[in-house]
């Protein structure tokens, strides 16, 4: 399923996932997931649980055409039960594939740095060789309000091509003063039949902070009432926002 800014194609070498935080709430991809319970490789009665995809692993090899990948959008890579050797047999996957581009995101940023300082820095066995760092792999943190983003925006400082998705936006977020070392915000309402409220001066809030921090801010969708993804329906004061910078290129 491509995303506005991982256009290309989706990865999902492992699914599932289990509920983290508030953003969590309304879950899509578990949803998702729940529709395709009765394919190959899912657990009937729990197909969102932690799964792993053996023969998608390589599928990045196979693609010839460089792409702007999202990587397990179905789950979450960087969950307690996701063993190292998944992780590895990743990592080489897109270090073998430099033409590509790799976005993923993560509610558990402690695991990520621990794991990406972890691949990138040391020599490793077997088929990853000596590692280094990425340049191809861009590595997202998920907030979605103050306490959120209290605990976990100060790891993006630790990776490289690190960014921030505030999807859902859930409240509103007192941003440091500069956190240039997050290279782009990707912000967005909650959709849905059960979506929680959203209010754009959050929205402003953070393309100030952007701008302050000279930080890429990405506005990727308002409430449906207000005009969802399609920005041509916006409310006419609202159109300052319409602002859709990526760190990566399409």
């Amino acid at each position: 399923m491509p995303i506005p800014y991982a256009p290309d194609k989706s990865w999902n070498w492992m699914t599932g996932c289990t509920k983290e935080s508030e953003g969590c709430v309304n879950c899509w991809a578990e949803e998702t997931v729940q529709r395709h319970k009765d394919l190959p490789g899912y657990s009937h009665d729990k197909p969102f649980t932690v799964t792993f995809h053996p023969k998608r692993v390589e599928q990045p090899l196979h693609w010839r055409k460089p792409s702007v990948i999202a990587e397990c959008l179905m789950g979450d890579q960087y969950h307690k039960d996701v063993p190292r050797p998944w992780r590895n047999a990743a990592w080489a996957v897109k270090r073998d594939c430099p033409r590509h581009t790799f976005i993923a995101c993560t509610k558990r940023p402690l695991c990520m740095v621990a794991e990406v300082m972890r691949l990138q820095n040391t020599p490793q066995a077997g088929m990853l060789g000596q590692v280094k760092r990425l340049e191809n792999v861009w590595h997202g943190i998920s907030v979605e309000n103050q306490k959120t983003a209290d605990n976990r925006v100060p790891f993006v400082e630790h990776v490289d091509e690190g960014w921030l998705s505030c999807e859902p936006m859930l409240g509103p977020i007192d941003w440091p003063t500069e956190f240039y070392y997050a290279k782009g915000v990707i912000v967005g309402a909650e959709s849905g039949p059960n979506a929680r409220p959203f209010d754009p001066k959050w929205a402003e809030v953070t393309l100030e902070a952007c701008r302050r921090s000279g930080t890429k801010f990405y506005l990727k969708q308002l409430p449906t009432s207000m005009g969802g993804a399609n920005w041509d329906k916006w409310p006419e004061s609202l159109k300052h926002l319409k602002v859709r910078q990526l760190p990566w290129k399409l």
